[in-house]
């Protein structure tokens, strides 16, 4: 057993077996390493990937809810007009302060929106408050508004600044 193992030794020395396993385990350790690299720059753009994919479904929510919430507004400007030609007044006052305040959410929970767009909304929100502020006031009084035409024909104009917007956010989407 003794002159087995001596000559396995002579055969590692001769053929210089050590120095062969050594640079062996040299180009092996650099293989492992070029592929741990390789598999952080495929991770790293698979992350890249994630985060592209991850801001597109928030965008596509806030696109969905922002669709939503202003096909909301424009059904409660109908049945707004429906109120002021029944001359509903409190129901009225209670339903103009609900769009207003989706109006206002709308504007500031979108970055999807165009300046265009904002000013659109903004402008009906001021409306909005504008038709309040007279029903308030006749109502306070005790009294009718004294024009609930103009007060249809602005709410119509509303209807149409919504829509319009609703319209382009939907373009926008296909597009």
């Amino acid at each position: 057993m003794g002159a087995a193992i001596e000559i396995l030794f002579g055969y590692i020395e001769t053929y210089r077996l050590a120095d062969l396993a050594s640079l062996l385990g040299v180009v092996i350790s650099l293989t492992g390493f070029c592929a741990t690299l390789y598999n952080l720059s495929k991770a790293s753009s698979a992350a890249e990937r994630a985060e592209v994919a991850a801001s597109a479904a928030q965008k596509s929510i806030r696109l969905f809810d922002t669709v939503s919430d202003a096909s909301r507004v424009v059904s409660m400007l109908d049945e707004a007009k429906r109120l002021n030609r029944a001359k509903e007044w409190k129901v009225l006052l209670d339903r103009l302060s609900d769009i207003k305040k989706i109006l206002i959410a709308i504007n500031i929970e979108n970055k999807i929106l165009n300046d265009d767009q904002v000013k659109k909304i903004q402008s009906s929100v001021t409306q909005v408050t504008s038709m309040e502020n007279v029903l308030e006031k006749a109502l306070s009084d005790g009294l009718e508004p004294s024009d609930p035409a103009q007060i249809s024909k602005t709410i119509s104009k509303q209807i149409q600044k919504i829509y319009t917007v609703l319209i382009e956010i939907k373009q926008d989407r296909v597009d």
